[in-house]
């Protein structure tokens, strides 16, 4: 199961470069969104906007992996 985050070259330039020291330099953010893959239909996953609020996105992912899981064990 995957959890897909996905967000605009923008916010993800933005997010990277506030973050003084990280170990991803912001250099880097073309070719890794150039080698990063979508989701295949047959892939167990979903896609979340990092545009939202941290919370709402942890919410999100833990309620969609919490049915796959029971789904997952049901079926």
């Amino acid at each position: 199961m995957f959890v897909h985050l996905d967000g605009t070259r923008e916010l993800l330039d933005q997010r990277v470069n506030s973050r003084p020291g990280h170990f991803m330099p912001p250099a880097l953010l073309d070719s890794q969104l150039a080698t990063l893959e979508a989701l295949d239909g047959g892939e167990a996953g979903i896609v979340v906007d990092i545009a939202e609020a941290v919370p709402d996105l942890v919410s999100t992912a833990a309620t969609w992996l919490g049915q796959a899981v029971r789904l997952d064990i049901a079926g």
